[in-house]
């Protein structure tokens, strides 16, 4: 009896080719010496059929009960090896990737492909950093309305510190945008993350009995 790892090792074992089938055998032995190549820490994981044969075709309607035991403890260790020892997926840069932009990434890929261009990874970041910091931007702008709401207290005593009160919140904006934002393409989205002085409008009394909107405008 061998372990799976065992298993996987004498699985990518090259084989001898002999002249009669030596293109076959050199095409698998390319592909076993790619995934030693670049994958230099591997693991097997063996699992059993999940459910009955019949029960297959349907099997994303079975109830958790009705999927075979052995299977769902192999998943579990399966994904607790993972949890443990899978560092998170990074991009050119060390920036980690979600879930949730990994998938976006994908789709990249997938749109690229189909469009019947050569995929390519610099060109789908950028892609996926202008999404990124598009949204990025707005949540920054409503970050911004929702500090100065908390913070203003009218009326104010003088437009110095109001001010000084605008310059705080923009500074905390603007980390949290640098925070959320792909360093690709930050510089454009950070020009349209303006924020002007604000200014008391002509009716407003001496003692800024309340304050003209800030311009803080987003893509």
């Amino acid at each position: 009896i061998i372990s799976e790892d065992q298993y996987l090792e004498k699985a990518l074992a090259l084989k001898a080719a002999f002249w009669c089938h030596s293109t076959r055998i050199r095409r698998c032995n390319q592909t076993r010496e790619c995934i030693c190549q670049y994958f230099w820490h591997r693991k097997c994981f063996v699992f059993d059929q999940p459910a009955p044969k019949n029960d297959l075709e349907r099997l994303e309607e079975l109830q958790d009960k009705d999927i075979n035991p052995e299977f769902q403890q192999q998943v579990e260790k399966f994904c607790g090896h993972i949890w443990e020892n899978a560092p998170p997926k990074t991009i050119p840069g060390g920036r980690i990737i979600t879930g949730s932009l990994l998938g976006k990434l994908a789709e990249t890929y997938v749109d690229t492909i189909r469009s019947r261009e050569v995929p390519c990874l610099e060109s789908a970041v950028l892609a996926l950093a202008q999404t990124v910091n598009a949204a990025a931007v707005k949540e920054a702008v409503k970050f911004y309305q929702d500090l100065m709401e908390q913070r203003v207290k009218l009326p104010m005593e003088t437009v110095e510190e109001l001010l000084d009160l605008h310059s705080q919140c923009q500074r905390e904006t603007l980390e949290l945008f640098q925070k959320r934002a792909f360093e690709e393409d930050i510089c454009s989205f950070q020009a349209d993350l303006t924020v002007g002085d604000p200014q008391p409008s002509q009716e407003c009394p001496p003692h800024l009995g309340h304050h003209h909107p800030l311009s803080f405008r987003g893509k």
